[in-house]
């Protein structure tokens, strides 16, 4: 609460880009852990506050990956904390806003391995929305995304372990 309230006290407006960026991860992090906790409310808070925070400037600054990585991270706590309620059509919503804003991300820098594995997350999200939905073809098509990504990204580190474990995850889906 009183990290809520601190950030809450600054404007955004008088803020620079990187302060902003880190106001905003910070929240989000508040937001896992709130979410980590079972408190769905709090943590929805959180995120919702570090949306604020971060779309607000990348509205103004597009291009600005710091700020679109901050954007993306509460877009994608917002959204499970959304699925975990088994509220399907807001989660979807905000998986789809997690999606498009990683792959802004690799189109600004399609060389950064973190804003890759993000675009592969956002397939997987939604791949697993659709599931959990029914979609199954759907879900096929999403987990096809994801390990199409994957696999880009284990080209350039075949030894890369997590990766060859992620590859494995999405193959077994």
């Amino acid at each position: 609460r009183e990290s809520l309230a601190y950030f809450a006290a600054h404007d955004p407006g008088e803020l620079n880009d990187a302060s902003l960026a880190n106001h905003a991860t910070a929240l989000a992090q508040i937001g896992a852990l709130r979410f980590d906790q079972a408190h769905y409310e709090a943590a929805a808070e959180a995120y919702h506050a570090a949306y604020a925070r971060a779309a607000g400037r990348a509205r103004q600054r597009p291009r600005n990956g710091d700020i679109l990585f901050a954007r993306g991270q509460a877009e994608w706590g917002i959204g499970l904390v959304h699925y975990r309620r088994g509220e399907y059509a807001a989660a979807r919503t905000w998986f789809t806003r997690y999606h498009d804003t990683a792959v802004a991300l690799v189109a600004l820098d399609p060389a950064n391995r973190i804003w890759q594995r993000e675009m592969a997350y956002g397939h997987y999200n939604l791949a697993v929305l659709d599931r959990a939905e029914g979609k199954l073809e759907a879900a096929r098509d999403s987990f096809l995304g994801e390990l199409a990504a994957l696999k880009k990204l284990l080209a350039d580190t075949p030894q890369d372990l997590e990766l060859q474990g992620d590859v494995a995850g999405v193959t077994s889906f």
